[in-house]
């Protein structure tokens, strides 16, 4: 079971981040920025959050996170355990990688990009998780927006209503 967090990107595309707000780099992450600001989330598109040179890249080419995945990947999937038998007959047979591992595909914005590249290099959106991660692998989501207490001064920022929130999540599903 992976456990991890989502909110809407100001596109509305769903990315996985736990934070309302991150610490990044100013500019496009190759040409090496130099400011760092507070941002939120929601505030940036896809395509910006990807530009950013954001605080988790310690380097402008997160070349070693993609070295350590090509070399584990596969003791990473063998560490998730398959369904049983009676359950995985009930779902229709999914295409396949060299090792037997069936995977979701669903056509999303990645069919261009080699999965390796696609995990290492893209801010994490909802659908690379579900274009990327086995079948048997249960997901525990959960849908963040400002709404508590604890984030009423998020309330004021142009946001997005909970039920368009809602509404842009369910079409992934």
């Amino acid at each position: 079971m992976i456990e991890f967090d989502v909110q809407l990107s100001r596109d509305r595309v769903p990315v996985i981040y736990h934070d309302f707000f991150f610490h990044a780099k100013l500019g496009h992450r190759v040409l090496h920025a130099t400011m760092m600001s507070k941002m939120g989330l929601h505030d940036l598109t896809l395509a910006q959050l990807n530009q950013v040179e954001w605080r988790h890249c310690s380097q402008p080419n997160p070349s070693r996170l993609r070295s350590l995945l090509r070399k584990h990947w596969l003791s990473i999937l063998a560490l998730a355990q398959p369904p049983p038998p009676s359950l995985s007959s009930s779902v229709q047979p999914r295409p396949s990688n060299s090792n037997g591992t069936k995977y979701v595909t669903t056509g999303g914005s990645c069919d261009s990009v080699s999965p390796m590249q696609a995990l290492c290099d893209a801010f994490p959106t909802l659908r690379l998780a579900f274009d990327h991660v086995p079948l048997h692998v249960g997901f525990n989501i959960e849908i963040k927006y400002p709404a508590d207490n604890s984030t009423r001064h998020l309330t004021a920022l142009p946001s997005f209503e909970v039920l368009s929130f809602s509404l842009k999540l369910a079409q992934i599903f």
